[in-house]
């Protein structure tokens, strides 16, 4: 891939309870040989609306050419809905909906090609240690009119899953 891309984002701080965003990329992430341009973008909202309460409203769009050179687009598409709390100081849970749709598989590939599709929500809770590490627990479910989802040996509807992470912050502070 030799032509360049670009990224533009505006971020706007109306305050520190209210924050509105909105990124774009405009280029290709394919070889030369295949060339589709592409172009996303995503907007968002944060709102504060208490020091434990917070909220983000975003949607993301992109589109992308269906060959090299073509008029024509595959496009996708993702509202959502996060809703985050300070239980304590060191606790903080979230809820999320949200979601997708990518009937041509350009960003999630799909093994029945059948395209992607599906609604989803999630709870997390999150400890953190101090301010360089952080612990989290999320439990997730997708669902979809399709069976795009792959168990065992078989294609199903839906999908239930329980993920843990730890976040570690290796940069170094520089005192002035």
């Amino acid at each position: 891939n030799s032509l360049p891309s670009f990224g533009t984002q505006v971020l706007y701080n109306q305050s520190e309870k209210i924050r509105f965003n909105w990124s774009t990329f405009i280029g290709t992430d394919d070889p030369d040989s295949l060339r589709r341009t592409r172009y996303f973008s995503n907007l968002y909202t944060f709102w504060k609306p208490s020091s434990k309460l917070e909220l983000v409203m975003g949607f993301d769009l992109g589109a992308q050419q269906k060959s090299r050179a073509s008029k024509d687009y595959h496009f996708w598409l993702s509202p959502v809905i996060i809703g985050s709390y300070q239980i304590h100081e060191n606790w903080r849970m979230a809820l999320r909906a949200e979601y997708y749709q990518d009937q041509a598989s350009v960003i999630i590939p799909e093994q029945n090609n059948q395209g992607f599709e599906a609604w989803g929500s999630s709870v997390n809770i999150d400890y953190k240690a101090n301010h360089k590490v952080t612990w989290r627990l999320e439990v997730r479910y997708m669902q979809s009119q399709k069976n795009i989802f792959q168990k065992v040996n078989t294609s199903v509807n839906s999908n239930f899953f329980i993920t843990t992470g730890l976040a570690i912050r290796l940069d170094r502070e520089i005192n002035h």
